[in-house]
């Protein structure tokens, strides 16, 4: 296996711990915020259906999707920050692999990385989707959601006669991912795991974007780039049931950059890189040091060599 095939494989590898580490936090995130709601449901004076009631616990979810929205945007943006960065030392140890002169390296690495930091701010700012919306609105609707259940739920339980205590230990199964309960009681359309879901999809969604559009990006530019493939995740039939989706129709094709499919919500395939062999590579910024016209390789040093 060759050093270059190694730092995909290490790359795709960080990506998932990322991802699972990310679950974890989200989870936590989720549970923190469960918690906090339930101990302020516990000190209303009743559960009675009044006006007053009504108002407070409008204003307790009010403060559970605020409360969720500032925890969960740093960390679906750190993230797809880290998942950038992990996926650009990859080329960026090709580039330092071929481009052997310390002048003509350090150029390149440069603009590299100004070209994969640009990637996540796209995808925060929505331009990466057709419906143009941007991160922080898809994840206010996310938390918005995540409350409008848990209204339903304690209006019913309220409708029900549950007292404040049993309110508070049934919301307690429901929204608490640290309990990892399924209920019975599918009224309000969720359960412990359900509440966090379309946060954990958004998320996983995110970093594998973020991976993804930096390759593309780099891609366009890189002279030696023949393609992106498509790869399934390991993960893919065990996911799907042993059923088939699109990601089979596009397993192991290669793509133009600009070509690329986008990988639906919660995808868990990836794309390598196909490129040429080091040697080639090298043998071919040779010739162009030693006065070889070469178009592309003019591109990717000498106007990049204007920005450094």
């Amino acid at each position: 296996m060759s050093s270059y095939k190694k730092k995909v494989l290490e790359a795709r590898k960080k990506i998932l711990i990322l991802t699972m580490e990310q679950e974890k936090e989200i989870n936590e995130i989720y549970a923190k915020a469960a918690d906090r709601l339930i101990d302020e449901i516990l000190d209303l004076p009743d559960t009675s259906r009044t006006r007053i009631h009504d108002i407070d616990i409008a204003r307790l979810l009010n403060d559970y999707t605020k409360d969720l929205y500032k925890q969960l945007y740093p960390n679906i943006t750190d993230n797809m920050m880290e998942s950038s960065i992990i996926q650009r030392q990859v080329i960026l140890n090709f580039m330092d692999q071929v481009a052997t002169d310390r002048v003509l390296s350090k150029i390149v690495k440069y603009n590299i990385n100004n070209y994969s930091n640009s990637v996540v701010k796209t995808l925060i700012a929505g331009e990466y989707y057709k419906d143009g919306k941007t991160l922080s609105k898809r994840l206010w609707n996310v938390t918005k959601e995540n409350s409008n259940k848990i209204d339903e739920f304690i209006k019913m339980n309220i409708a029900g006669g549950a007292n404040a205590r049993k309110l508070a230990s049934d919301l307690n199964v429901l929204i608490n991912p640290k309990n990892y309960i399924i209920s019975n009681n599918f009224k309000a359309g969720f359960d412990s795991y359900r509440i966090s879901y379309q946060a954990q999809r958004l998320a996983r969604t995110s970093i594998t974007h973020a991976a993804t559009e930096t390759q593309i990006q780099n891609a366009k530019k890189n002279p030696f780039n023949k393609g992106l493939k498509w790869n399934l995740s390991s993960q893919h039939s065990i996911r799907m049931h042993g059923k088939a989706d699109i990601c089979d129709d596009y397993n192991g094709k290669v793509f133009k950059p600009n070509e690329v499919p986008l990988q639906h919500p919660n995808c868990m395939c990836y794309f390598t890189e196909e490129v040429i062999s080091i040697d080639s590579a090298i043998e071919r910024i040779n010739r162009w040091v030693d006065g070889g016209k070469d178009i592309e390789l003019d591109e990717l040093f000498n106007k990049r060599k204007l920005h450094y």
